[in-house]
């Protein structure tokens, strides 16, 4: 049973999926949408509103598996919607980077 932390009642979804690479996300995601499923994506279920919080008749994406940064030349980064903001900022800080 997932919640957030703003109290949301938790809920159990319909089936869930830990997602560690592209190809499984757009594979699940081809496969809810031919069968008509909903879908929820999740990370670390910080939020407040309950948008983090799937419900029964839903699919759960969880992209905690999708933790990757990628150099894609001078001042331009690709990161995996996996990667907390804290851990990004960390991570180009090395580099002379902040994030704002």
């Amino acid at each position: 049973m997932l919640s957030d932390f703003g109290g949301f009642p938790p809920n159990k979804p319909q089936a869930a999926y830990h997602i560690t690479s592209l190809g499984e996300l757009q594979g699940v995601i081809a496969d809810c949408a031919a069968h008509g499923r909903s879908m929820r994506t999740r990370c670390y279920g910080h939020s407040m509103n309950g948008m983090a919080v799937p419900r029964s008749n839903e699919t759960l994406l969880d992209l905690t598996g999708l933790r990757h940064v990628s150099w894609n030349g001078r001042g331009a980064i690709t990161v995996g919607a996996g990667l907390a903001g804290w851990d990004l900022d960390q991570y180009v800080r090395r580099f002379g980077w902040k994030l704002p």
